[in-house]
């Protein structure tokens, strides 16, 4: 029986040391883990696009960069958002992924300054950082609407003058209010669902911009400001304003 007992002891020494030479890991290592893209670790050069490649760092979930995510031109097979594992921080293994529609104008500040860039570049840009949108003063909110309304072609909305368009500083209070109260009518009206290749679309639109020329001069109702201007810009853009996500998908790897 001594014998048989220390045999026992031997094989459980000769196991608890191969345990011991296994690699150390902690409690839910080997539990599945973000890739980055949501939290924007990952950099912005491992993803690309066979079409709109400008919109292709803003496919993350849970942000609202740019357009609040990626769309193709086209309605095609052909078309495809690229991760590129290469530029990932450590080797990955993908055992999941996830989808998510997008919301174009979310009335998220930090969304504002970048999607007006793809559609104006440095015009009534200048000086002006994103965080100039927290609160936005209402000669920066002039300044990009009419940039916006002469991509638009809103001619009709423009402060008229003798020698041709009103500067800001020459509009009194009554024409300021006047300017911006036509520009949230004209905005709200216009806001029907966008056909967009390869996405499906809310059938109810863009929800009615809960906003009035007094919140604007008054600097209240920030969100709502800045989902006018995002809203303006998505127009400029034809990338569609109303809720839209994947209709149909392929995964492809190697």
């Amino acid at each position: 029986r001594l014998e048989s007992a220390d045999g026992q002891l031997k094989g459980l020494a000769t196991e608890l040391r191969a345990l011991e030479a296994l690699p150390k890991v902690t409690a839910g290592e080997l539990l599945p883990r973000p890739l980055g893209l949501a939290s924007c670790d990952f950099p912005d050069e491992g993803l690309s696009a066979s079409s709109n490649q400008q919109l292709a760092a803003a496919a993350r979930l849970h942000q609202s960069r740019l357009t609040a995510g990626w769309c193709p031109a086209t309605s095609s097979r052909e078309e495809f958002l690229e991760v590129d594992l290469a530029h990932a921080k450590d080797a990955k293994v993908v055992t999941a992924f996830a989808l998510q529609g997008r919301l174009p104008a979310t009335g998220d500040w930090q969304q504002t300054r970048g999607l007006l860039q793809l559609v104006l570049a440095d015009e009534a840009l200048t000086g002006v950082d994103a965080r100039t949108f927290l609160r936005p003063p209402v000669r920066c909110v002039y300044e990009v609407a009419m940039a916006l309304c002469r991509k638009l072609n809103w001619h009709h909305l423009q402060p008229a003058a003798t020698d041709g368009v009103k500067d800001y500083s020459n509009l009194t209070k009554e024409e300021k209010l006047d300017f911006l109260s036509r520009l949230i009518s004209d905005t709200s009206a216009a806001g029907v669902p966008g056909a967009v290749a390869g996405l499906e679309s809310d059938d109810e639109g863009v929800q009615p911009l809960q906003l009035t020329a007094q919140d604007i001069l008054a600097g209240r109702n920030c969100a709502e400001t800045n989902r006018l201007l995002q809203l303006l810009a998505c127009r400029a853009l034809g990338l569609g304003e109303a809720a839209q996500w994947i209709g149909r998908w392929r995964l492809r790897y190697q």
